[in-house]
């Protein structure tokens, strides 16, 4: 068995997202403007739209066989992993949205690079629900202390940033520690959380694009 799961760096957080219930902020913002060379996907069965930079690709229900050939022929390495990670998360429906950066330098230890958008039903409100999760998260040996939350404002609406890192150890075998960032946000009776994940000694360069990628979240009708 692989000691790489991608799964692992955000099984903590469906645990708890299966048992949590809440009630939603509304949010209503414009449509940011996308950065050259950025690509827009919309899902509108689950409610929104996010974008991702050049060098990364998406994977869900919607994504193309074509594209994910092309990218596997431009990097047969990545392509590699990338295949990991949709095999540890396809089988699970919370998981609507992934995307992974596709650059050869974004995963030197060989753990991805990744957004990954989760939808829930819950009957909690968003203090009610970071209350209980960051909880969680400081009782339970999933994520390095200290476990750091601040609220934020997106264009989609008032969110919680949440920030954590974990020891993980990658297919080659070589130990590392990522860095989690997650975005929490409640439309009605759904909570959204957006989930990025890198190496930690990659973290200061990839929080910009983190940020923006949470700014492009957007609500469908």
């Amino acid at each position: 068995m692989h000691h790489y799961k991608m799964s692992q760096q955000i099984v903590g957080a469906v645990l708890v997202f299966l048992l949590l219930v809440g009630c939603g902020i509304p949010a209503v913002a414009p449509t940011p403007t996308l950065e050259a060379g950025w690509t827009r996907y919309e899902r509108p069965t689950d409610g929104f739209v996010v974008a991702l930079p050049p060098t990364w690709q998406p994977w869900d229900s919607e994504t193309t066989d074509t594209a994910m050939n092309v990218a596997r022929e431009q990097n047969p390495q990545m392509a590699a992993l990338w295949d990991e990670v949709t095999r540890e998360l396809g089988v699970n429906n919370l998981f609507k949205f992934v995307g992974m950066d596709f650059a050869p330098e974004s995963a030197p230890t060989g753990l991805a690079t990744t957004v990954i958008v989760f939808k829930q039903p819950t009957e909690r409100s968003l203090d009610s629900y970071i209350n209980v999760y960051t909880g969680w998260l400081d009782s339970s040996e999933e994520a390095i202390k200290p476990v750091i939350h601040w609220r934020v404002h997106l264009p989609a609406g008032v969110a919680e940033e949440v920030q954590f890192r974990r020891n993980m150890t990658a297919l080659s075998g070589q130990a590392s520690t990522t860095t989690v960032t997650q975005y929490l946000i409640i439309k009605s009776r759904d909570l959204y959380m957006l989930t990025f994940s890198t190496t930690s000694d990659q973290s200061e360069k990839y929080a910009p694009t983190f940020e923006k990628i949470a700014r492009s979240f957007q609500w469908v009708k």
